[in-house]
């Protein structure tokens, strides 16, 4: 094309390879001219040339046009489904931490029920809890020792919507803290951290059966708790000499079998304060 982008001539060309020869027809005379390359798949791109002295050439050669390949950025994707996971267990330091939110836990499930879904973690029917082959000498709630080593009634009675976290980490004992100093060998914990809204309140768990020849059984649980105080009671009524609970899988722990009918009745409370 001349300067004003008048067509002069026009031609195709064929080939293999990256390097491809045209030849094209111009009025012998000096004139400014356009060159326009175009190829299926790459960008067009037009040069300038000029030739300004004819003499007694009769062939000129034009500039190389390398032509830059074409990436389609409009594409058209079907329907597509993002699915995000949450991280179970992660480390900070030399803790092990659980994020409760991560499981699927049934509704109306317990602690037990969480904690047996935990990577690595085993829930015996007797109550002890192992991670990574090794036994949690004390299950706490929100880094206090609750239940003074009673994690039965911590796994059987706390909602697992209740739990943020699970932190499983080397502590220092009773004796240690007060000296200061490593005096014994530090206890393998559980600390059961509890979202900020259930930090304070009230659980309770009630439960009740009845059956021939006037049978009967009744289990009651409750809770008030604050950051620094703990209320708790525990009872346990029937006539069935039955103190066991059923394992995970089913099955009753046959040193606990009863022995004969005859009423039961245990009746337990517990309060816990923290000087401020």
């Amino acid at each position: 094309m001349d300067k004003d982008s008048n067509v002069i001539d026009t031609m195709t060309t064929t080939g293999r390879g990256k390097r491809l020869f045209y030849i094209t027809h111009v009025p012998a005379r000096p004139a400014s001219y356009i060159i326009k390359a175009a190829c299926d798949g790459y960008e067009t791109k037009c040069i300038n040339h000029t030739i300004k002295y004819i003499g007694r050439n009769k062939d000129f050669s034009f500039p190389s046009l390398l032509l830059k390949k074409k990436f389609n950025q409009d594409v058209a994707l079907d329907d597509v489904v993002v699915t995000g996971t949450k991280v179970k267990l992660a480390y900070r330091g030399d803790t092990l931490v659980f994020n409760a939110s991560a499981f699927n836990v049934p509704d109306g499930s317990m602690l037990d029920a969480l904690i047996r879904q935990m990577p690595g973690a085993e829930l015996k029917s007797n109550g002890d809890i192992y991670v990574n082959g090794k036994k949690i000498d004390y299950l706490l709630l929100n880094g206090k020792d609750f239940f003074k080593g009673k994690n039965q009634v911590m796994l059987d009675n706390l909602p697992y919507y209740t739990v943020k976290e699970l932190k499983v980490y080397d502590r220092s004992s009773e004796k240690s803290r007060l000296m200061g100093k490593e005096m014994e060998k530090k206890d393998y914990v559980m600390d059961v951290a509890l979202k900020r809204e259930y930090s304070r309140g009230y659980i309770a768990n009630i439960e009740a059966a009845g059956g021939s020849e006037d049978r009967y059984l009744a289990r009651l649980f409750g809770l008030y708790y604050t950051d620094n105080s703990r209320i708790s009671v525990f009872g346990n009524l029937n006539n069935k000499n039955e103190t066991r609970r059923p394992g995970y899988q089913g099955d009753w722990s046959p040193s606990n079998s009863p022995q004969g009918q005859k009423t039961t009745s245990v009746r337990d409370n517990n309060l816990s304060l923290k000087a401020l």
